[in-house]
């Protein structure tokens, strides 16, 4: 079982826009991990080699992300949110807890453009509110004109086999289930940009019809 755990602050926010990932702030529902990939760099830290282990949630993160997403929008210091930076917001406690999901109800009534960074297919369930942030979110002042979508989904792939995946990400989803997931009939067109990450597997496959987006 997850620990529970409470916080005094969840928005992180960055000194500079990152050049890849477009982040102003980064956000984490949880911390550590379950999916507990071979080839994480977190392994033989201070964490373990089981993040299973130190896994926790942070009871209190909607209250605090209201508060300081509202002194934000107050402000007009609008600017790409990305979830999560330091752990994957679609964990398998991720369907008990939904702390990723109420985050982007937040995230939308304050009209925040958000970067979700996953391994996870239970991202297909927030589909409808990834959609609605699209069409609404407000972007900062230089990116207008230069990027369209209020919402990028990015997927990191190890491999394309799932017996190879199997192996090397046992606690997360399989390669075939992710590419299915990657179907932009789900209403994130625009938004979704499936990047290939391959320490173990130098085959990329793109999905065809998928947008890739580039800045």
């Amino acid at each position: 079982m997850p620990r529970e755990v409470e916080v005094k602050s969840v928005l992180n926010k960055s000194k500079r826009r990152d050049s890849w990932f477009l982040s102003e702030y980064t956000i984490n529902p949880y911390s550590g991990c379950g999916f507990n990939c071979l080839y994480c760099y977190i392994r033989g830290s201070k964490y373990g080699s089981n993040l299973e282990q130190s896994l926790s949630v942070k009871t209190n993160f909607i209250e605090i992300l209201e508060r300081q997403l509202y002194n934000r929008a107050k402000k007009g210091e609008y600017g790409i949110i990305v979830l999560a930076s330091a752990t994957d917001p679609y964990l398998k406690i991720e369907k008990d807890y939904k702390l990723t999901r109420q985050a982007l109800e937040v995230i939308l009534n304050y009209r925040f453009p958000v970067h979700i960074l996953t391994k996870g297919t239970l991202i297909e369930r927030d589909f409808d509110l990834l959609h609605k942030i699209d069409q609404t979110a407000i972007l900062p002042e230089d990116l207008k004109g230069r990027l369209k979508q209020g919402s990028i989904i990015s997927y990191s792939f190890s491999t394309l086999d799932d017996n190879v995946g199997e192996i090397f990400e046992k606690g997360t989803t399989l390669p075939t289930p992710k590419n299915t997931a990657i179907d932009i009939k789900k209403g994130v067109s625009d938004g979704c940009k499936p990047n290939a990450f391959n320490p173990l597997d130098l085959r990329y496959h793109r999905k065809p019809g998928a947008s890739i987006f580039n800045i």
